[in-house]
C-alpha cells in the first residue's frame, strides 16, 4: 500500500474519530439538558398545582381545572393528579377526557421519601412532586408528551 494512501486513511480515520466524538458529546449534553428542562417544568406544574390545592376553600377544584386547562405549558395531552396522604386521588386534570395515569404505591412512596421522582408512564414524561406544608400533604404527578 502506498505511503500517500496510507495517510490518506489515516487522516479520514483521525477526522471521523474526531467529529464523532464532537457529535456523541454535543448529542449527550443536549439530551441531559432536555431531561432537566422537563423535570423542570413538570415540577414547577406540580408545585403550582399543590399550593393552589392546598389553600383549602379558597380555590376549589373547578377552579384549579379552568388553571391548569389555560396554563401555557409546551406538552400535549399533559395530566396533573394529586393524591392525598392516604394514595387517594383527590384532583384530576387532563386535557384529553378520560386520559387517567395508573400509579403504583412505589412510585407515590418515591416521591414522599425523595422529595421528586422523575420517571415515564405510557409514553409520557413525568414527575411526582410531594408537596407538604402546615395545611396538606400532597403527591403530585405531573405528565406530558414532549
Amino acid at each position: 500500500m502506498p505511503v500517500r494512501l496510507r495517510i490518506t486513511l489515516l487522516f479520514a480515520f483521525l477526522v471521523f474519530l474526531i467529529l464523532g466524538l464532537v457529535f456523541t458529546g454535543v448529542y449527550y449534553f443536549s439530551w441531559e439538558a432536555r431531561l432537566e428542562t422537563i423535570t423542570a417544568r413538570l415540577t414547577n406544574r406540580g408545585i403550582t398545582t399543590a399550593r393552589l390545592l392546598s389553600q383549602g376553600g379558597r380555590f376549589s377544584h373547578e377552579v384549579v381545572k379552568g388553571l391548569d386547562s389555560l396554563t401555557a405549558i409546551t406538552y400535549k395531552q399533559k395530566v396533573v393528579q394529586a393524591y392525598d396522604y392516604r394514595n387517594r386521588l383527590i384532583y384530576h386534570y387532563s386535557d384529553l377526557p378520560g386520559d387517567t395515569m395508573s400509579l403504583d404505591r412505589d412510585v407515590l412512596d418515591e416521591a414522599r421519601i425523595k422529595g421528586k421522582h422523575y420517571f415515564t408512564i405510557n409514553g409520557k414524561e413525568a414527575v411526582a412532586y410531594h408537596h407538604k406544608d402546615a395545611h396538606s400533604r400532597l403527591v403530585i404527578v405531573s405528565a406530558g408528551v414532549d
